[in-house]
């Protein structure tokens, strides 16, 4: 019981009282959350549920609302003093007071207070194996709720001893519909009908339009709770299927070859109508019952079929179908044994619901479950553990749910789960004997079937297996790199290095000198290298190769113990030994990180490219570009003092610039070139200078272009009466300070 539930149970149960014409009063629960209800079909029902409950005297004030009967009577306040349909609580507050009718008539009705079980919200659902006994609880049931205020009414029922015995008042009359000569009544969207105790269904079609839409609106419509149908309906969720993974829009017309199948789906709908499913099971007094079940998968869905086989006292055998249930198969590829595996959980979890519901009544016998997939049974038959993750997480449900044991082998032609696998048209439905009645042999004893299980050695499940790994690890002990391990500083780790060396009597006793510190320097990166390194130094100081291609193209050797880089620089006799053949070291390490931070820092946290060329002088970082970016990345000084550039704030554009006026009348000239023109086309011309002039509306941005043939004042002075003359007066010409536009300058300025 949840923590609402606990909480509504307590404020019913401290607050409810029966009034002394048999009602309840009880007071309004307030609960956080919305309660989710669905529907029942019925055989009886009680008139205004709801209505018939009192709210307490204190709570009626969350009932108020504002009324009058007209515009011209004031407005008046009134509360309504029962529970009210729409009300939060009111699910809750009808279901709770049954509960406590039953307890409370449960001398008095013994028969009638123990069927209130069997209701759902003011629906009530009830089979009984004698019609005595019907007729005695439905009796029961009409007095114990008539003394509680309740009236329980629209009785139906398949038996006409039990309807004599049931006042006319109280039975169902207005709600039969009539089709063909057919009463019926709707149970859960399915049509029963009473007199032949019978499912069946009504299938109409007021769009036959091909598209996603209308097909997935008339999927929906046939509303199939037992999964009769479903050999039919995975054949439309199967062709949702293909529309979809074409993309298609909602109303957006499909290809040819899907409008043709559609059109040959509609034209067998009608058949569905003429579909007859016997609604009794079979069970008689002192029957046994067994439940069959079976499942099946293919790429494209996946199902499962629960039967039930009931021998009657006298030796006779009935099979009858209780339900069904089909499951698209993923877009994502999936292979068949575990869609085959897939299957059996789908009918692992149907069939205990199935067997939860049936136990309440009559005792079971046995429970047996097929599958044809030899490789999924191998897998249920086994430990859980044994194998992958997807196959142990649902064989480890499966055997949850069912007796491993439970679990035997049948042939495809017998399997009848096939069909929910793969699909079937109405026609071919209501031609399936296979899946309407079952196997033949269903109808034979148990004990005379060949159960068979497959041999789980025998099948090859390999891929499915759980791998044991392993991990092997060789790592040879270094006290100075598990030290380094806990240092922060490379300095730190220097001078503890040190201290180790004279603590075993490698360096002299005494103070910590340079040389002390340059030795334990080197011991520190021979420790490094003899780690990470280890193929290569061995590989070199047998004279082979490097057997690392990265390394390989350092030209790498070993000097004095210490890796090396090669390279190209042994004639540069100005350069120190250390700088031409750099130490090479490892890219991903503590000990590389706690050098770089350390050169970063003694040399005022320079930058990456200056910290490389610094670092290179005596050591060779593997990938040393990445690695030290990234440790300057983590530096918080660089990352706290990493100066921002200030954006200058643009200045407003001058009025020439955004002012409304024809082109060219405010100009900026300037020039561009040289080009190299040649004059004319003759043996020996050699090409001479030329220049662009450029004039540019200072509005429009419109470029007008002059040739000039030199820069001087006078060949200016004839490009612009050229431009004058074809773009018209200009009222501001702007330049810059070349000599050719001050000359101009001077020359207008004599002139005018």
């Amino acid at each position: 019981m949840s923590l609402d539930d606990k909480i509504c149970e307590e404020k019913f149960v401290s607050s409810y009282n029966r009034c002394e014409d048999g009602h309840y009063s009880v007071a309004l629960p307030f609960k956080m959350d919305p309660i989710l209800l669905g529907d029942s079909w019925e055989i009886a029902h009680l008139r205004k549920m709801f209505l018939s409950i009192f709210v307490h005297p204190e709570d009626r004030k969350y009932q108020r609302f504002l009324w009058r009967e007209s515009q011209d009577q004031p407005i008046q306040c009134y509360e309504m003093v029962k529970v009210v349909f729409g009300s939060k609580p009111s699910p809750f507050l009808a279901q709770r007071v049954l509960a406590q009718l039953a307890m409370d008539s449960k001398d008095k009705f013994p028969n009638g207070s123990s069927e209130v079980e069997q209701f759902y919200m003011d629906d009530y659902l009830g089979s009984f194996l004698e019609p005595g006994t019907a007729v005695n609880i439905v009796q029961e049931m009409i007095s114990m709720f008539k003394e509680s205020g309740f009236t329980i009414c629209k009785f139906a029922t398949n038996s006409k001893e039990v309807a004599n015995e049931i006042p006319s008042s109280l039975q169902i009359t207005n709600n039969v519909e009539w089709d063909h000569n057919e009463a019926y009544l709707k149970v859960l969207g399915i049509q029963w009908n009473p007199p032949e105790d019978y499912f069946s269904f009504k299938v109409s079609i007021d769009n036959d339009k091909c598209t996603k839409r209308n097909i997935l609106s008339i999927t929906a419509r046939i509303f199939d709770v037992l999964g009769f149908v479903s050999p039919f309906i995975i054949t439309l969720k199967l062709l949702i299927k293909e529309l979809w993974c074409m993309k298609l829009d909602w109303d957006e017309e499909p290809p040819s070859t899907i409008q043709n199948r559609w059109s040959s789906i509609v034209s067998e709908m009608p058949i569905l109508n003429t579909l007859r499913i016997p609604r009794h099971l079979g069970i008689k007094t002192s029957s046994s019952v067994s439940l069959i079940s079976f499942c099946d998968a293919s790429e494209r869905a996946l199902g499962a079929c629960v039967y039930i086989q009931v021998t009657s006292p006298d030796g006779s055998i009935s099979a009858n179908l209780i339900c069904a249930k089909s499951k698209v198969a993923p877009v994502k590829y999936v292979t068949i044994p575990r869609l085959e595996l897939c299957a059996a959980l789908l009918l692992a979890k149907l069939l205990h619901t199935v067997q939860t519901i049936i136990e309440k009544k009559y005792p079971i016998e046995k429970i047996l479950c097929f599958t044809d997939s030899t490789v999924s049974l191998s897998w249920i038959l086994s430990a859980s553990f044994k194998w992958n993750t997807f196959v142990s997480n649902r064989v480890s449900k499966i055997q949850d749910f069912t007796d491993k044991d439970s679990w035997y082998h049948v042939a495809g032609t017998q399997n009848p789960a096939d069909v929910l696998s793969r699909g079937l048209s109405p026609g071919e439905l209501l031609a399936s004997k296979l899946y309407l009645e079952g196997p033949s042999w269903l109808l034979t004893p148990i004990h005379e079937w060949n159960l068979t299980r497959n041999n789980a050695e025998t099948v090859s499940t390999t891929e499915e297996i759980k791998k044991s790994l392993v991990y092997v690890t060789s790592k040879e002990s270094n006290v100075l790199l598990e030290m380094a391990t806990r240092m922060s500083s490379w300095r730190k780790l220097i001078r503890a290095v040190v201290i180790v060396l004279k603590f075993g009597r490698i360096l002299s006793k005494g103070p910590i000198t340079v040389q002390d510190l340059e030795i334990a320097e080197l011991k520190l990166i021979k420790a490094l290298q003899e780690v990470v390194f280890k193929p290569t130094i061995e590989s070199l100081v047998k004279g082979k190769e490097s057997p690392d291609n990265k390394l390989k193209k350092l030209k790498p050797f070993v000097d004095d113990g210490l890796l090396r880089c090669g390279g190209r620089l042994t004639n540069a006799k100005h350069l120190d030994y250390e700088h031409i053949h750099p130490v090479i070291l490892p890219k991903n390490h503590h000990i590389v990180n706690l050098l770089i931070d350390h050169t970063h820092a003694k040399n005022l946290h320079t930058g990456p490219y200056l910290l490389t060329a610094i670092l290179r002088r005596k050591y060779w970082i593997v990938g040393a570009k990445d690695i030290i970016r990234n440790r300057i990345r983590k530096c918080n000084i660089c990352f706290k003092t990493n100066p921002k550039p200030v954006v200058p704030r643009m200045g407003d554009l001058p009025s020439h610039r955004v002012a409304e006026t024809k082109a060219f009348y405010h100009t900026g000239v300037d020039y561009a070139g040289p080009f190299y023109v040649t004059w004319t086309k003759r043996r020996g011309v050699r090409p001479i200078k030329a220049y662009l002039c450029l004039f540019v509306c200072m509005a429009t941005k419109a470029l007008h272009l002059e040739l000039a043939s030199d820069l001087t004042t006078t060949t200016f002075l004839a490009a612009l009466r050229r431009f004058i003359s074809r773009r018209g007066q200009v009222k501001n010409l702007y330049m810059d300070s070349g000599s050719n536009f001050i000359g101009l300058s001077n020359t207008m300025g004599e002139l005018y």
